[in-house]
């Protein structure tokens, strides 16, 4: 987080620059995702794959829902042990840990999306 103070002129990026990211993701994504659907697999160049990279999840139906409703259990479930471990006046990293690794889902989202793309190239 950028903190808020008098000079904003030390932020990266302005607030209209943001906005212009997020209309250039938007129409990237809304472009890919027309292509996936109407160009053959066949013809589905390596190019065109690396415009999806870092936007698939934005290409594919349902799956922004489904990413966001699993980072969304994850987050839960480490922040109710943390609220466990609190009530119970206890501080165990590990049990965290434990909590975070059964509930893993970047890593095998991030494999899933590495062995796609290497299929593909």
């Amino acid at each position: 987080l950028i903190p808020k103070d008098k000079d904003h002129s030390k932020k990266w990026y302005s607030s209209e620059d943001t906005h212009r990211f997020r209309r250039a993701l938007i129409q990237d994504a809304r472009r890919m995702s027309r292509e996936i659907i109407d160009v053959p697999a066949a013809m589905f160049t390596l190019e065109d794959l690396y415009e999806c990279v870092g936007i698939e999840v934005f290409v594919t139906k349902g799956l922004a829902r489904h990413v966001k409703e699993t980072r969304r259990a994850h987050v839960n479930a480490v922040l109710l042990e943390q609220s466990l471990q609190k009530q119970q006046g206890l501080c165990d990293p590990e049990k965290l840990s434990s909590v975070s690794k059964r509930t893993r889902w970047p890593k095998v989202r991030a494999r899933k999306l590495a062995i796609g793309y290497s299929k593909l190239l």
